[in-house]
């Protein structure tokens, strides 16, 4: 997880955390039925809070989407004027 959270948050410097917390990730998850699940708008603080989610979630897809200009998971405080995408 360490290589990849440097590779996705695109430090500049060591004291640089880069925009990983505004990165946004969206997963498949499949239901003990089979069904699938899409979940949006996910971004992570830190290296730590991004592991735990995934080990918990467990999803069969995970996608990785752009840098926006507020975190994916304020999504509903910002009107889409203020969500940009960065990269």
């Amino acid at each position: 997880f360490k290589e990849m959270h440097s590779w996705l948050a695109y430090p500049t410097s060591e004291e640089d955390k880069g925009d990983f917390d505004k990165r946004e990730f969206s997963f498949t998850l499949i239901t003990p039925t089979g069904e699938e699940i899409y979940v949006r708008n996910q971004s992570y603080t830190s290296m730590a809070d991004f592991q735990a989610n995934i080990v918990k979630a467990a999803p069969h897809k995970i996608d990785i989407g752009g840098i926006y200009t507020v975190p994916p998971t304020q999504h509903a405080a910002y009107s889409s004027d203020n969500m940009k995408v960065k990269e």
